[in-house]
């Protein structure tokens, strides 16, 4: 955020260049806007003046911060819709996709129309590499987290844990980001500059809506109902969808989100709008492109083959038996549901009340209920060594009410 409050400053040193201080100082409000926006969501069943505080932390820039704090102390928001880590992957997702990736457009944009200062190079890098270090951040947490691989070890656990390994998996995520990312950003301004790059875009988001609708998988898996529901998911889908795209969060393979066939389709996507946008790039064709069709060319040639060899070094590189997730067909609805039903862990278990009831009520139902009858008088009488007990306050306020009815 930083350099883009610089660059915005410098675009408003000459009046040739205050387009891209306006589009950049919009992508900082609607950062934040949207940050605000999840945070309304997340919090929307607690007391007003938690509330407006958590909105008080996002605008004064203290979200992401306060969101690792809250991951890294294991804290436990009652009545809170998601847990900290997703809350965190909320924020940084927001930071990714409505400031960095379109900063990195901007000045893209700018450099294509001749502002090739060190400073426009310098600050073009700063949030590609901030965008690429983001994402890959994201997914090597969430798969190192020995809580996430204990509740869902079919999808968690691809980064053998050896110290060597970590490393070359981790620099893998930042390149294979980095790649598609810039594949992404060149394709986007060659697009837009010949005339097509809103019905391109749009024509790939529609596509998307499209599948998830027949599959009958566009609802998202949160716990919001109704109304509400139906927009959450158009706004939530949308956001994952388009963080794929662009930065390739490979967290977002995940069958609740994008899964793991349609991440795979995006990706080859990426290269071949890559590729096509290259061809179709023509320097001087007007007063927009003053870069040289064979850089352009070159540049795009060299991302493409880039973003085919780190994703193949990365696949090589994770345990053999979650290469299967990068291709899988499953839906959240099937997701949730085998989670419940495969595991032998009672924590693993409970987090099927943090998903949306539309997802796994009408066809487990009766199993949740059964489980958490059988389990409860146990958990109540439960305390680890720690002293801490399962069915604490957090807990219990995660569990239906049809659930605790006696029959």
């Amino acid at each position: 955020m930083v350099t883009d409050i610089f660059m915005t400053l410098r675009y408003f040193e000459s009046s040739e260049t205050y387009s891209f201080a306006y589009a950049t100082a919009a992508c900082v409000s609607l950062n934040l806007g949207f940050q605000s926006l999840c945070t309304v969501i997340v919090n929307k069943n607690q007391r007003k003046s938690k509330l407006l505080k958590e909105l008080a932390i996002v605008w004064c820039l203290m979200k992401p911060a306060v969101d690792t704090h809250r991951v890294v102390n294991k804290a436990e928001q009652k009545d809170a819709l998601v847990v900290p880590q997703t809350e965190l992957t909320g924020s940084r997702t927001c930071e990714m996709l409505f400031e960095s990736v379109p900063s990195t457009v901007i000045q893209l944009l700018a450099i294509f129309a001749g502002n090739t200062s060190t400073i426009a190079v310098f600050s073009l890098l700063v949030s590609i590499s901030t965008s690429a270090f983001i994402s890959a951040q994201m997914s090597y947490e969430w798969d190192t987290s020995e809580q996430e691989r204990k509740n869902n070890p079919r999808f968690f656990g691809y980064i053998p844990m050896n110290g060597v390994a970590k490393v070359k998996i981790a620099a893998l995520l930042f390149l294979t980001s980095t790649f598609n990312l810039v594949i992404r950003a060149l394709s986007c301004v060659i697009f837009v500059q010949n005339g097509i790059g809103i019905a391109v875009f749009c024509a790939e988001l529609l596509l998307y809506f499209f599948v998830k609708l027949a599959r009958g998988d566009f609802l998202y898996w949160l716990p919001v109902y109704g109304a509400a529901g139906v927009i959450v998911a158009a706004l939530e889908r949308c956001v994952v969808k388009l963080t794929v795209d662009w930065i390739l969060l490979i967290q977002f393979r995940h069958p609740k989100e994008v899964g793991g066939v349609y991440w795979f389709f995006s990706l080859c996507l990426t290269i071949i709008m890559g590729v096509a946008s290259a061809l179709a790039y023509k320097e001087n064709e007007n007063e927009e492109n003053t870069l040289e069709e064979g850089f352009v060319r070159t540049a795009m040639a060299g991302c493409c083959t880039g973003l085919i060899l780190s994703f193949d070094a990365f696949l090589i590189s994770i345990k053999r038996e979650y290469v299967w997730t990068f291709f899988d067909t499953n839906t959240s609805c099937t997701s949730i549901q085998e989670t419940f039903l495969k595991s032998d862990d009672d924590a693993a278990k409970f987090n099927i009340f943090n998903n949306s009831e539309v997802k796994w009520r009408w066809q487990i139902g009766d199993d949740v209920k059964d489980w958490f009858k059988e389990r409860m008088n146990v958990w109540m009488e439960e305390v680890s060594e720690e002293g801490d007990v399962f069915y604490n306050d957090f807990r219990k306020s995660k569990v239906p009410k049809w659930v605790l009815d006696e029959d």
